[in-house]
């Protein structure tokens, strides 16, 4: 993951740094350090398919119909729809 001039690791956090000083912005210095930074997931899965996920490990939790290790992937039995990314289940011919 890129941000600004380098590479984030994922599980950590980052402080930002800014001088608000020279735009001419008033600011409170406590709020200011409490707000001031990013901090990066350990988990990397899909947004649509996720239920939750395990901070420690970074393992994805998967809604019923996903599959796969970030839950990008439609379970057999549905279908994925280009326009939403959600996995549908599967109409069946009789």
């Amino acid at each position: 993951m890129t941000f600004g001039h380098g590479e984030l690791t994922r599980g950590r956090c980052y402080r930002m740094e800014f001088d608000v000083r020279a735009l001419g912005v008033r600011y409170d210095e406590k709020t200011m350090e409490a707000q001031n930074q990013i901090c990066t997931s350990k988990c990397a899965c899909n947004n649509k398919g996720m239920k939750g996920c395990d901070e420690a490990t970074g393992f994805c939790i998967c809604h019923e119909q996903f599959i796969g290790p970030d839950c990008g992937q439609c379970k057999k039995g549905y279908t994925l729809d280009p326009n939403t990314l959600e996995c549908h289940q599967s109409l069946r011919c009789v």
